[in-house]
């Protein structure tokens, strides 16, 4: 959060490799929690999750590539890994904190897009950091709950 204070693309890329590896510590935890044994999201929702998330990820994206300049390249990997985080959210079938789970990275890439047409986009957006925070802390509160309440009850998401 602090990189994303200051100004250039120095400080811009220091946050977002620090969210990115962040992001990729949410998708473990998620591979994790399959690779364990929770149930999974019919292949209807996984099919339905993916067609949403990689749809609005790629005119998203495109627009950012021209927006961008030489952090275009930055910017695409880091929208795929948290499209990917976000749609692991939605293998995930029910179980505690699932729900929670699924808010907080729909969340996140809700803030991450705000903080990204802000940055890059051709007008401020009105009250954009309020809706950056607002949104980040969200899915933050949503992702904690999320997989401490699958932690709490592992037995009622394992065979």
């Amino acid at each position: 959060d602090l990189a994303l204070t200051f100004s250039g693309d120095t400080a811009f890329l220091i946050g977002l490799v620090s969210f990115l590896t962040g992001h990729l510590g949410f998708l473990l935890a998620f591979r994790h929690r399959l690779a364990q044994g929770a149930p999974r999201s019919s292949k209807r929702t996984q099919a339905v999750a993916m067609a949403l998330l990689f749809g609005m990820l790629t005119p998203t994206v495109s627009q950012l590539w021209t927006l961008a300049g030489d952090l275009a390249p930055a910017v695409g990997v880091y929208a795929l890994v948290i499209a990917t985080m976000a749609y692991f959210s939605w293998v995930l079938g029910s179980g505690p904190g699932v729900v929670a789970l699924r808010v907080g990275a729909v969340f996140f890439m809700g803030s991450d897009l705000i903080l990204a047409f802000g940055r890059f986009g051709e007008a401020p957006i009105s009250n954009g950091h309020f809706w950056v925070m607002s949104t980040y802390i969200v899915a933050q509160v949503a992702l904690a709950l999320g997989f401490t309440a699958a932690a709490r009850h592992p037995r009622a998401t394992h065979p």
